[in-house]
């Protein structure tokens, strides 16, 4: 019997693997708009997970850490809904940004938002803020 978390570890550093040797082939595999184009096609008309984490350390060690998920649901777009979304964003915005700017015109490819803003945009400012507001 296979154990699901091996699996998973498996496909996780399958997953590494290729966009290492994206970077190493582009210099940045987010920059290469057909790459992008290919992730938002295998993202059309599905629900997924992005998971952001933070930790902070002193001396060293770790002292406290959080981790979030925010589920996102993609509408069912046309081949030609993708090309007007593409056309609408920069070059200079993909190459900075995340592939689907859900601080801009991305959010309008998505049927459902569950899940902090920050969590999606990469980093969860507001427990940061917590933390350290409790922590002084």
């Amino acid at each position: 019997m296979s154990n699901p978390r091996i699996s998973k570890q498996r496909e996780f550093s399958y997953r590494f693997g290729v966009n290492l040797v994206m970077y190493a082939m582009t210099g940045n595999y987010k920059a290469d708009q057909v790459h992008i184009k290919s992730i938002l096609k295998r993202l059309n008309n599905t629900k997924h997970y992005l998971i952001s984490s933070v930790c902070i350390s002193r001396n060293g060690s770790m002292i406290w850490n959080y981790t979030d998920k925010a589920a996102l649901t993609m509408k069912n777009f046309s081949e030609e809904d993708l090309k007007i979304y593409l056309s609408k964003i920069s070059d200079e915005s993909l190459y900075s940004y995340n592939v689907y700017q859900i601080e801009g015109e991305g959010r309008n490819l998505f049927l459902n938002i569950e899940g902090d803003e920050d969590t999606i945009m990469g980093l969860p400012v507001k427990k940061i803020r917590e933390y350290l507001e409790i922590a002084q």
